[in-house]
């Protein structure tokens, strides 16, 4: 009957909402429970909730929450207690390093309170998850790097011999553009200088056949011209002669 009322009347979620910063307040909330566990009225589900009043608050209330934790895992059973470190195993996984420090410190104060060596075997069960697990925590990170390096180390390689592949390419590209400018220059002049030289060729053959041509027409327009001057020439010696030719006596 009690049991009901206190989970229908939601008895702890609601001394749990506020004012648990306060030590005073907390040793009164120690009480409640203690008499709730007493009369054998606390459930996981309630557990849960004493856990997770922690969650996102400051580190007063996180380290209230865990003192009365400490204080009230004597009176849990069995059950519960292997629920509470289901819960510390729980949050483990996704804690912080400070988190998981304050939660090892929780542990700590379990098995040193432990004078009849009740908690011995779950805290040494939980130390040896925690070792196991924070080894595979650094040998996961510590591989996750090194092949995270050692991919990097190989796409960079990888990058940097595609590039200079296609440095090489642009490279060769060059060589033959090169190599096709000289060719093209080669044929430019080789095509220039016989068409010059064929064209000298032809001009100065044509202008010696112009003159040639020029002077023979040229006389023979004038011959009519030189004959009339060689006649004229011979009559004048003739005059000149028949001048100077001596009578008879």
């Amino acid at each position: 009957m009690f049991q009901e009322w206190i989970k229908e009347n939601r008895v702890l979620q609601i001394v749990l909402r506020d004012s648990l910063h306060q030590p005073q307040y907390v040793e009164k909330l120690e009480k409640i429970i203690r008499f709730i566990i007493k009369e054998k009225a606390l459930t996981l589900e309630d557990l849960d909730d004493i856990w997770a009043a922690q969650h996102g608050k400051h580190e007063a209330i996180v380290k209230n929450v865990h003192d009365l934790l400490a204080k009230l895992a004597w009176d849990f059973s069995p059950e519960q207690l292997d629920h509470l470190f289901g819960c510390f195993q729980t949050s483990w996984s996704s804690a912080s390093k400070k988190q998981r420090e304050k939660l090892l410190e929780l542990i700590r104060r379990l098995a040193e309170d432990d004078k009849d060596g009740v908690m011995a075997h779950k805290v040494s069960y939980y130390y040896y998850y925690y070792y196991y697990n924070y080894n595979n925590y650094y040998y996961t990170y510590y591989y996750y790097y090194y092949y995270t390096f050692i991919i990097i180390i190989i796409t960079t390689t990888l990058l940097l011999l595609l590039l200079l592949l296609l440095l090489l390419l642009l490279l060769l590209l060059l060589l033959l553009l090169l190599l096709l400018l000289l060719l093209l220059l080669h044929y430019y002049y080789y095509y220039t200088y016989y068409y010059y030289y064929y064209y000298y060729y032809y001009y100065y053959n044509s202008n010696n056949y112009t003159i040639i041509t020029t002077t023979t027409t040229t006389l023979i327009l004038l011959l009519p011209q030189l004959q009339q001057l060689l006649l004229l020439l011979f009559c004048l010696l003739r005059k000149i002669s028949s001048l100077f030719k001596l009578k008879p006596d």
